[in-house]
């Protein structure tokens, strides 16, 4: 297995966001991301907002970060290219936006225990 190019760092209480990255990890066939839940690294409350994609020196936050991730997977070329059509960053960042403040609810508040779920192991982390 070789370093990955790129780490995902998400919020591992959500479900909606392991689901998410669980399906990403399982296309990442050449092992390009590393996911990583921001719990396990104490990360300020104020990135648990959207995903955090960091490429060398260089971070991407929610829908461009996920835009960024799709690059790297074989299957994700395809909409990685149609996420590149005028007007699809525009409404795909307001649809991320909606998405991340209703992640909780949206994931299955069943189980959840004061608004945070179950934290899981998503993939290879760091």
């Amino acid at each position: 297995m070789q370093d990955a190019a790129i780490t995902a760092l998400y919020d591992g209480q959500c479900s909606l966001c392991r689901a998410c990255c669980r399906w990403l990890h399982g296309l990442d066939w050449r092992d390009r991301i590393a996911f990583t839940d921001l719990h396990t690294i104490e990360a300020q409350p104020a990135l648990m907002g959207e995903i955090h994609v960091l490429v060398g020196a260089q971070r991407l936050t929610g829908f461009d970060g996920v835009r960024r991730l799709l690059r790297e997977l074989p299957l994700g070329m395809p909409v990685w290219l149609l996420l590149h059509v005028p007007g699809a960053a525009w409404l795909g960042r307001r649809a991320y936006r909606l998405v991340a403040r209703n992640r909780y609810r949206i994931g299955g508040g069943a189980g959840c225990v004061s608004g945070a779920c179950g934290v899981g192991a998503v993939g290879r982390t760091q």
